[in-house]
This record gives structure tokens, C-alpha cells and sequence, in this order.
């Protein structure tokens, strides 16, 4: 039966051999062949694959076209990762399908990228293959080196072998270090709770642009100061805010609220703005009697601190002011009140009993006592803020103040009729209202009540041992004294806290229709994307050592035309020659096939019958 199938199958090969070269004689003549002994010079050339036509053609017939592609599409793979999580990045999560969320496509691109990366590396370590066979190498290293290009355990033996071709080396560390792009990725993406607006929230903060509110009429051309401002004062001297926007009305329906910028800035509002000057260099040192008065130091406006004698009472002035108001015409009316005061002030809250009223000086310089002076004005201005509200509580920066110009009983306007005088932001050649202003009403009322205030009694003792501790005065007198402690720093921080409270009435009180609210977002806790990015410099930097391998594979190779790369067609067509074939071809196991492998060398050599696998000699054991 066996002997009749051989005899069979070698009449069919003749038979067939014959219909062959026959078939061959009539067929166009597809091939050239090529005189050469260098296997970069290819034996058998197919004509036809010469002639490409089109340029699309032309770029695929480029051997190593599919692996720049390949790597074209792992770049794109890593762009589309990026640009995927700089959208989302501190955003909340996207509100995309249930089967779809940005994890998964995450996967999906990093799954592309991959394996679209590892495929030029595993073809380049193939070719590597079949060059490292131009010069007699051991055969094993073929085997070696093809299963370093199907996989990371094959790359893991690599290594670690005899095999010393350190650009396959290179490609096969390449392929090892692979395995941790995926753990790699699924680090990027952490999640944090956030705040982000949401659609029916409420938020906003109460400004005024402008303000013209007073009291009753006192008189024909003077106007009395509304309760509320009134009450304003009295709690900004005595017990003022905390801070600016303490007092400041606002609404935040979830507690977290923001305010849009624009060019670095929220909004700005109508508000009163202070200051305080150190006077101290003007005051003059006198001892001479006046009026029963024994004056110790005094101002060029009037104030006078020292010891009192008359016939019934012992009296030590420790504070005295002079006020001013806007309607004073001695003055530069550029604020609404202003005061000077002159004061004693010490590092002791007692002094010995050296202080005796008796001896004709001034109080003893051993005791620490010294003159001081400011000199205090308040006016109306425009602040610029930022804002935001964090847990319930505003928090307002300001950037800038701009002072506003004083009203007049006898206002300038304009050629249309508009009112020009204390106004701030208006063309004159314009027909718009002013955008800030303060009114010559409110002016009027604030500057007289001030003036009543800052004009009082002096601070100052009756009573024995004549120190601070037993001072008396007015409340908003005694905090500015401030038990005799006085800076130019506290005087300042005295009247900031007068002008917050009367900026909070301001702003609450304002006219329309330019005062109101100025809207923002009201924030709430959501689940956000917090992007790890570090983590994405393994696939980048992968990446580039993938073109760095591929590009030096091909200048390794450039001489070798055969791009067999992984291919195990070429083993069929060309194997072990004959007389190899002959000699070793009745091994059957594996283990066997390795171990002799080891021990020969062979060359990619050219013969009669075409490239083969020539074995030279037994390599040393």
C-alpha cells in the first residue's frame, strides 16, 4: 500500500514537473535574476512588484511602511490620552452613556497604543534576526531572538543569554518594560470631590454705584442724617467689623459661592475709604499760663494737652481733637469729616507720683510719656474686589481704591444738563449719568454729624494718680486714645473700621438703578477628575525609544534587502541545505533540536538552489 502511494506520488511529481516547465515556457517571464554574492543583492527579483502604480502604492511598498504606521497610530493613541484628560481634567465627570465612561476609553487608548507600539519593535527584532545570520553565528540565536519577537518571555531569556546584539537587546527591553503601560494608565485618573457651579443656584453680593440718602430736613438748605447710617457710625467707632465684609449682605444658597472675573477683578462698588497722618512734627512744646491753663503741648488747629488748674478742680488732658467738616471753608473740602488729634501716649499703664501738677513742666520725660498727633479725614471712593464665599463666609480682596470727587451744594453739569460735580466716570461731553457718586445730601448730614462727634470733650483725668487707667472721655474718644497706647497703625485701624461700617449701609442702601447685586455661581461638592500626569511619561518615553529602535533597525539593515522581519516563510523557502538537512533532519524532540542548535554555526549563505541556511562548522563546546 505504502510502496504503491510513493510510486503514485512520483509519477504525479513527474508529471506535474513536466506540466510546470511546460506552463513555464509559455508563461511571461516574471522574474530576473541577479549575478551576486551578497545577500543584499536578492537573487530572484519579482518584476512585476517594480512597477507600482499611484503614489498611495508606492508609500505601502516601502518595507517598512506598516510599522511607521504603526507608530504613527501609537502616537495618535498617546495625543488622544492627552487631549481626553486636559478636557476633563478638574472638571466633574462626564455625563456620557453607562456603557462608556472615561476610564474605559482610557483603556481603549492605552490598549491601541500598546500594541501599535510593540508591533514595529517585535518586526525589528525579526529582521535583526535574519542580518545577524549575514556573518556564521550559532544556531540557536535564531531561535533565541524569533521568540524574543513573539513576546516578553522571549525578551525576559534574551537577555539573559549569550546573545550579545545589543540593538535586538534594545527592542527586547523595549518589549519587557511594555507590560507596565496599562498598570501605568490606570493610575492617571484619580477622583476628588470638587466644587462646581450648578444651574439653580443662588449667589450674589450687594454693591451701589451710588449713594443719596439722608434724614429729614433740618432747616432750609440742611438735611439731617438717616437712623441708619447714624447707627453705622456709632458701631464702626465703638465696636466695628471684624473685617471689610463682616457687614457685607450676601446670599450663597449652598454655602460655596464664586464671582466671574473679569481682567483680574470681580466687580466694584461705592464705598468710604480713610486715612491717617502722623502730625506729630507740628506740635509745639508751651508752658505758658493760658485762661488758668498750664498748656504742656498744642496744634497749630487748636488742640491743647496737659494740665488744667482753675479754682475747683485738678485736671490732666490726656486727648484733645478738633474736627472739621466738609462745608468748612478754611479747608480743602476733599472728604466728608476730618479731625485732628493730639494726645499722650505710653508704654506704662501707671507712672510714679513724680507726675505732681504743682511744678511748672510739662509731664516728666522719665516716665515714658510723649506727644503724638494724627491728623484723620474720611471720603467717599470706588473699591475693586475679588470674591468668593467659602463655607458660608465672604471673603473680599481688594485689588483698588479710587477716590471719588466731593458733591457740591452748586453742581457743575454739563452742556445736555447732566450733574458733573462729584461724579467719577462721566464723559463731559457725554449724556450719561454719572456711574459713582456720592450725594451732596448725604455729604451735607454725614459731615455735620461727624463734626459733632470728632469735636468733643477732651480725654482726661480728675483723679489721682492722674495716669491713663483713670481717663474719661467719649466712647469712640477712648478707643482712639487707646489707654494711651496710640500708633498712627491704630489710628488707621480706627477709622477702617468707621468707613467698613458705613461702605456695608452703602452698599445696602444704594440707588438705582445702578446699585444691587452683582451675580455669581453657588458651587457644590461634585465628583471630579484629578489627572496624575507623571504617570503618562512611561508610554511617552516608550514611545520615543520605539522610533529610536525602528529608526536604527532600518540604518542597521539598510543593506539588507530581504525585510523577512518575523515572517517564517522564509524558513520554508529557505531552510538548512541539503547536506544539513540530510544529516540532522532525523531529530525529532524539541530539546534535542536546541541542544544541537547550540553547538553548530551557520551563515545565510547563497547557493545553486538559492539562499539557505548553510551549517560551517560545530560551534565549541
Amino acid at each position: 500500500m505504502e510502496e504503491s502511494w510513493q510510486l503514485t506520488a512520483r509519477q504525479n511529481t513527474g508529471r506535474t514537473s513536466a506540466f510546470s516547465r511546460a506552463s513555464d515556457s509559455l508563461r511571461p517571464q516574471t522574474y530576473e535574476l541577479l549575478d551576486t554574492e551578497h545577500p543584499s543583492q536578492p537573487v530572484r527579483q519579482p518584476l512585476r512588484r517594480r512597477v507600482i502604480p499611484g503614489p498611495f502604492k508606492r508609500i505601502l511598498s516601502y518595507a517598512w511602511a506598516m510599522e511607521i504606521l504603526s507608530l504613527v497610530i501609537a502616537i495618535l493613541s498617546l495625543a488622544a490620552i492627552y487631549i481626553t484628560l486636559a478636557i476633563h481634567s478638574n472638571r466633574p465627570l462626564p455625563q456620557w452613556p453607562k456603557a462608556i465612561s472615561i476610564n474605559s476609553l482610557i483603556s481603549i487608548f492605552t490598549v491601541v497604543l500598546k500594541a501599535t507600539l510593540l508591533m514595529p519593535v517585535a518586526e525589528g527584532i525579526g529582521q535583526l534576526k535574519w542580518h545577524w545570520f549575514h556573518q556564521p553565528r550559532s544556531l540557536i540565536d535564531l531561535d533565541r531572538v524569533d521568540a524574543a519577537s513573539r513576546g516578553p518571555w522571549g525578551s525576559f531569556l534574551l537577555i539573559f543569554t549569550t546573545y550579545r546584539h545589543s540593538l535586538a537587546v534594545f527592542g527586547a527591553l523595549i518589549t519587557i518594560i511594555a507590560l507596565a503601560i496599562g498598570p501605568f494608565s490606570q493610575q492617571v485618573l484619580q477622583y476628588d470631590e470638587c466644587l462646581q457651579p450648578i444651574p439653580d443656584g443662588i449667589a450674589y453680593i450687594r454693591k451701589a454705584n451710588s449713594y443719596t440718602k439722608a434724614g429729614s430736613r433740618l432747616s432750609g438748605d440742611s438735611v439731617g442724617l438717616d437712623n441708619t447710617m447714624a447707627a453705622a457710625l456709632y458701631v464702626g467707632l465703638i465696636q466695628p467689623p471684624a473685617n471689610a465684609t463682616s457687614s457685607i449682605p450676601f446670599e450663597c444658597s449652598t454655602g460655596n459661592c464664586t464671582i466671574p472675573e473679569d481682567q483680574g477683578a470681580n466687580y466694584s462698588s461705592l464705598a468710604m475709604c480713610s486715612n491717617c497722618t502722623d502730625i506729630s512734627a507740628t506740635i509745639s512744646r508751651n508752658i505758658t499760663q493760658i485762661n488758668k491753663q498750664f498748656v504742656a503741648y498744642s496744634l497749630p488747629s487748636g488742640p491743647k494737652i496737659g494740665w488744667a488748674n482753675n479754682l475747683s478742680s485738678s485736671d490732666l488732658h490726656w486727648m484733645s481733637s478738633a474736627a472739621y467738616s466738609n462745608l468748612n471753608t478754611t479747608r480743602n473740602r476733599d472728604y466728608i469729616s476730618a479731625f485732628d488729634a493730639l494726645m499722650y501716649r505710653t508704654n506704662w499703664t501707671t507712672c510714679p507720683d513724680i507726675l505732681d501738677r504743682d511744678q511748672e513742666s510739662d509731664i516728666d520725660p522719665e516716665c515714658g510719656y510723649e506727644p503724638f498727633a494724627v491728623s484723620c479725614s474720611i471720603y467717599p471712593c470706588r473699591k475693586t474686589y475679588t470674591a468668593h464665599v467659602t463655607n458660608s463666609v465672604l471673603y473680599e480682596k481688594l485689588l483698588s481704591t479710587t477716590r471719588i470727587p466731593m458733591a457740591s451744594a452748586s453742581p457743575q453739569v454739563n452742556s445736555s444738563g447732566y450733574t458733573l460735580t462729584g461724579c467719577f466716570g462721566a464723559d463731559p461731553d457725554s449724556s450719561n449719568d454719572c456711574l459713582w457718586s456720592f450725594g451732596w445730601e448725604s455729604t451735607q448730614a454725614l459731615s455735620l454729624y461727624l463734626f459733632d462727634l470728632f469735636s468733643g470733650d477732651p480725654v482726661h483725668s480728675t483723679l489721682e494718680p492722674f495716669t491713663p487707667d483713670t481717663s474719661t472721655g467719649k466712647p469712640w474718644q477712648m478707643r482712639l486714645f487707646s489707654n494711651g497706647n496710640a500708633t498712627n497703625a491704630s489710628a488707621n485701624a480706627y477709622m477702617e473700621g468707621l468707613a467698613n461700617a458705613m461702605t456695608s449701609i452703602i452698599r445696602q442702601y444704594g440707588d438705582p438703578p445702578y446699585g444691587g447685586y452683582v451675580e455669581g455661581f453657588a458651587l457644590d461638592l461634585q465628583t471630579c477628575i484629578k489627572v496624575q500626569w507623571a504617570w503618562l511619561a512611561l508610554p511617552s518615553v516608550l514611545i520615543a525609544l520605539a522610533i529610536v529602535f525602528l529608526l536604527l533597525t532600518i540604518l542597521e539593515t539598510r543593506s539588507w534587502n530581504m525585510k523577512w522581519k518575523s515572517s517564517a516563510l522564509a524558513l520554508l523557502f529557505y531552510g538548512l541545505d541539503a547536506r544539513s538537512r540530510q544529516q540532522y533532519g532525523g531529530i525529532m524532540d524539541l530539546q534535542t533540536m536546541k541542544d544541537t542548535a547550540g553547538q553548530l554555526q551557520a551563515k545565510l549563505a547563497r547557493s545553486e538552489a538559492g539562499w539557505q541556511f548553510v551549517i560551517e562548522q560545530e560551534h565549541p563546546s
